[in-house]
């Protein structure tokens, strides 16, 4: 685990792995509103999914940009993350069957231990967004 998560969270810790990618030819912007603290565990849960996701566009989709996107909405207490690239896609069915799924079965994992959502819309030539939210957030404090 990163000491800037422990120390700042997973948005802080996000911004800095992103921050050591620059020699990378794709574009990764982020932002986010979400300056709140929640358990160890499920800030390690969301950085490793948000790391992962980089990573594979990174390493197999050939994306020129990526989009992140964590916005909270306090009033409801709702964490919503969006990821985007504009990679080569893939068939996700496929994925989730083949030896080679086992990534989208860990994130999805990751995120429903803290009773999250995930979806992933993705097909091949058309890039990926993934969408991931929580409701009833329980806060550090």
């Amino acid at each position: 685990t990163p000491r800037t998560l422990n120390a700042f969270g997973f948005p802080s810790a996000l911004e800095t792995f992103i921050g050591r990618l620059k020699e990378s030819d794709t574009i990764i912007n982020f932002n986010s509103n979400f300056e709140e603290r929640l358990e160890i565990n499920h800030e390690a849960a969301i950085y490793r999914v948000l790391t992962e996701l980089i990573n594979n566009t990174l390493k197999h989709a050939k994306a020129k940009n990526i989009q992140i996107s964590i916005k909270y909405k306090p009033l409801k207490n709702k964490l919503k993350i969006e990821y985007l690239d504009n990679g080569v896609g893939f068939n996700y069915k496929e994925k989730l069957i083949s030896k080679r799924g086992f990534g989208l079965i860990n994130m999805q994992q990751r995120i429903k231990t803290f009773n999250g959502t995930i979806k992933f819309n993705t097909k091949i030539d058309n890039g990926l967004t993934v969408f991931i939210a929580f409701e009833k957030l329980k806060l550090k404090k």
